[in-house]
């Protein structure tokens, strides 16, 4: 099913709004989000992140949607008109002062590189081919990309392409009027080299600080 964007986005909102509640220390969260009726969604979660990168884990995650029998007999399960998207929430650490080439071959944690940000990230890909995403740095209000706006998270185009990926393959096990196939596969992924320079471009915009 396919809902008014509004709907989706206000549930991200609400869930990043209650999961701040709990401070910086929750495990990754995966949900699939699913329509009741054209006013109700409801989030219900998916397997528990193992110790180690959760955007590994997802990329994982997606190849085996399509490479498993596990995998595949998890997209049939969950391929229901109702299906709407995947929503991803984790917390991490980045720097986006470093240089693509620092990205590619820093081995320090991010925690422990002077200038080093604990954000929090909340992503959506939805059967319409809608990307939508919030982060929040450590101290500072949320900011939401919703839409067609550029979309960049903490943990760069991994996250959305893994999550775009498995939401292909549910889709196309969905009835045709229930999603838009096309729509996903048009989708152009934000790469973590250019999240990282929208994120210094934006630097220059006001934040409010927060507790």
């Amino acid at each position: 099913m396919i809902p008014d964007q509004a709907l989706i986005e206000q549930m991200m909102l609400q869930v990043e709004a209650k999961i701040h509640k709990f401070g910086w220390d929750e495990p990754p969260q995966l949900f699939t989000v699913e329509a009741l009726d054209p006013e109700t969604l409801v989030m219900r979660p998916k397997p528990i992140f193992p110790s180690g990168n959760p955007a590994d884990f997802l990329e994982y995650m997606a190849a085996a949607f399509r490479e498993s029998s596990t995998g595949r007999a998890l997209v049939r399960e969950i391929a229901r008109a109702s299906f709407v998207g995947f929503l991803f929430v984790t917390a991490s650490w980045g720097n986006y002062e470093l240089t693509p080439e620092q990205w590619l071959t820093e081995t320090r944690s991010m925690a422990d590189i002077p200038g080093s940000i604990e954000s929090r990230d909340v992503t959506c890909v939805d059967v319409a081919g809608r990307v939508m995403a919030m982060h929040r740095n450590r101290g500072e209000e949320p900011l939401a990309s919703f839409g067609d706006e550029p979309v960049w998270t903490t943990l760069g185009g991994k996250v959305v392409e893994s999550l775009l990926a498995m939401t292909i393959a549910v889709a196309e096990k969905m009835p045709a009027e229930t999603a838009d196939l096309e729509a996903l596969r048009r989708v152009n992924v934000v790469t973590t080299e250019q999240a990282a320079e929208q994120y210094r471009q934006d630097k220059g915009d006001s934040h409010q600080t927060a507790p």
